[in-house]
């Protein structure tokens, strides 16, 4: 199962309808996306959060995502950034 699905994320293989639906379970993507996938359009899909161009998430300000880089949105970057010295919890 994770050949699968190492597959697809590569971009070696698209899923069939079984696996988006399983896809569509876990992770919260646009019906659009899904569609997309099925037909072998690879969108922009955040590694962290899977949100996309079309599904984009808030982050902490209450303002939605945007790319920081290929497959990295601007809440996650932030949510994975180190806490300066001296402001640790």
């Amino acid at each position: 199962e994770a050949d699968v699905l190492t597959a697809i994320e590569c971009g070696d293989r698209f899923p069939i309808d079984i696996e988006l639906w399983a896809l569509r379970c876990s992770v919260p993507f646009d019906i659009a996306v899904l569609v997309g996938l099925q037909r072998g359009i690879i969108e922009q899909i955040c590694r962290g959060c899977g949100c996309t161009e079309f599904d984009a998430c808030v982050d902490d300000d209450g303002c939605g995502c945007a790319w920081v880089e290929q497959d990295l949105c601007s809440a996650c970057a932030d949510k994975a950034r180190p806490m300066p010295e001296g402001l640790e919890p």
